[in-house]
């Protein structure tokens, strides 16, 4: 806690988070004001945020401060929304201002367009359909003086999904593109197609199995495989005969090439460990998020016990059943960027977990970019950051509200 002058607040932070070695006679220049050059905004990378809680970061601010002409903290507050949560980084917005209109300033901040239709930034897009209450991608593209009116296949699902977010009953466009997710098939490069039966957490009964092989006899399918996701997949089903297939099948079809909540990972651990609780909760979760879009595709994987069979730490959400209870680790990968999750709460029950991971995503939903992996929207808002809101009682209750909203608009479609 400071009081006073509070100038130094950010570098101060900054410097406990990142857990930085400071020298004991350097000590008591902590809390020095500096020239403007030699601030810690100075310092800060363009992309670095000022403000974590609406994400807004320094080169926002600059863009705005320069475009505008803004001279105070209120009116960078009234444009980009920075400081206008917690207030937490309104020293560093007063710091960046001084630093801005001082003689050391001399960053250039690259704009970096939404695509080739538009010159507007991806942020400036999004503002602009907020502050003008823009309802469909159509107006968007009108208003916002799109070069190619039809739009791209980069701008078309990035608009989509804001809309959808920004406006909740927003059906992309109309409610038919929402039945085909739900009756989708994968293309193979001969042709076929590759449909993917819905279970969740890897259960099966007999009844749809039976069902399963009924429908590969009759139509030939030759070629059945049981992929990493743990559902079977149907290989080599002709085009003409997608539709009778289907109603034969009569069953929910896993949609792909979607940005969704991936079929979620367990496993049966070979040392006779409690495997139970981890299959009830893989198979609630894979329920409750499915067809919901997410800005990238999520990983998630519950592993039974402490030996970690489902490799929960190399997912973007992972839970691992140890003797004090679940421990949730967020922002792995397991593709070309190998990375273990971080650590980000341990939990008592089964119930408490579930909570955890549906708020966890809900927030990644509600402020992460679009086509922005986990663990870079983890790197741009931290890790302490997401905690803060997630074990707060009244921001992870808003957050499970919100989602229960939208999964129950995706279920009545």
């Amino acid at each position: 806690m400071l009081f006073g002058d509070t100038r130094e607040a950010s570098n101060l932070l900054d410097t406990i988070i990142k857990q930085r070695v400071v020298a004991d006679r350097d000590k008591d220049s902590l809390l020095v004001s500096t020239d403007p050059g030699d601030s810690f905004v100075a310092s800060l990378p363009i992309e670095e945020h000022i403000c974590t809680c609406n994400s807004v970061s320094k080169g926002s601010i600059i863009s705005a401060v320069q475009q505008e002409k803004l001279s105070t903290v209120d009116e960078v507050r009234q444009y980009t929304k920075a400081s206008s949560s917690c207030g937490g980084c309104k020293p560093a917005v007063s710091e960046l201002l001084a630093y801005i209109q001082s003689d050391h300033f001399d960053e250039v901040v690259e704009q970096i367009a939404f695509c080739d239709c538009t010159t507007l930034t991806e942020e400036e897009v999004v503002w602009q359909i907020q502050m003008r209450s823009l309802v469909n991608a159509q107006e968007v593209r009108e208003k916002l003086e799109w070069e190619n009116k039809a739009g791209c296949p980069t701008c078309r699902p990035a608009l989509g999904y804001y809309l959808s977010m920004i406006y909740p009953d927003y059906n992309q466009e109309n409610e038919g593109l929402l039945f085909e997710e739900r009756m989708r098939a994968a293309t193979q490069s001969n042709g076929t197609l590759t449909v993917v039966p819905q279970f969740y957490g890897g259960i099966l009964d007999t009844k749809k199995l039976r069902k399963i092989t009924n429908v590969t006899e009759k139509y030939a399918l030759n070629q059945i495989a049981i992929a990493s996701d743990q559902r079977i997949h149907l290989l080599g089903v002709r085009q003409d005969e997608l539709s009778g297939l289907l109603d034969d099948l009569n069953m929910p079809i896993r949609s792909s090439g979607e940005s969704l909540v991936e079929p979620i990972q367990t496993n049966i651990c070979e040392y006779a460990c409690q495997c139970d609780q981890s299959l009830i909760m893989a198979s609630e979760l894979d329920e409750k998020m499915e067809f919901l879009k997410t800005p990238f595709r999520i990983k998630v994987a519950i592993s039974a016990c402490e030996h970690n069979g489902a490799e929960s730490m190399t997912k973007d959400i992972g839970v691992i059943k140890v003797k004090r209870g679940w421990e949730m680790y967020v922002g792995g990968s397991n593709e070309a960027n190998v990375r273990s999750g971080n650590l980000l709460c341990v939990v008592s029950t089964e119930q408490e977990t579930c909570e955890m991971i549906t708020g966890f995503i809900q927030y990644y939903r509600e402020s992460a970019n679009y086509l922005e992996r986990i663990w870079q929207w983890m790197n741009r808002v931290g890790l302490i950051h997401i905690r803060e809101a997630l074990f707060d009682e009244e921001i992870r209750e808003h957050l499970l509200k919100n989602f229960d909203a939208d999964r129950s608009r995706k279920k009545a479609i």
